[in-house]
C-alpha cells in the first residue's frame, strides 16, 4: 500500500563497520607506539571499550578519532542510500 512506500527499513550492520573505522583510523596515526598500542587494544574481547580507553588518553587523537568515526558513519549511511536509489539534492 502507499504508506509502506514512504518507510525505508534498515537494518543494522553490527560491530563490522565500526570496527574496520578504527582500524583505518589507527594507520592514520603518526605516532608509532600510539599505534602500536591501539591495534594492540584492537585484539580479542572487550576492543571497543580498550580502544577507547587508550585512545582517551591523548586529547588531540581522541578529538581526531570522533572526527574520523563520525565522517565514516555518515559516509557509510550515504552510500546505503545510494545504493537504494537515494540522492541528496543538497549542494555541500
Amino acid at each position: 500500500d502507499a504508506a509502506s512506500d514512504r518507510w525505508l527499513l534498515v537494518v543494522g550492520l553490527g560491530s563490522g563497520p565500526a570496527y574496520e573505522a578504527m582500524q583505518r583510523f589507527v594507520a592514520t596515526i603518526d605516532q608509532p607506539d600510539l599505534a602500536s598500542v591501539l591495534a594492540e587494544a584492537l585484539t580479542g574481547s572487550g576492543a571497543f571499550r580498550r580502544f577507547q580507553t587508550e585512545l582517551s588518553r591523548h586529547e588531540r587523537e581522541y578529538t581526531r578519532w570522533h572526527r574520523f568515526r563520525d565522517d565514516a558513519g555518515l559516509g557509510r549511511a550515504r552510500t546505503w542510500l545510494a545504493d537504494r536509489g537515494y540522492q541528496s539534492d543538497r549542494q555541500l
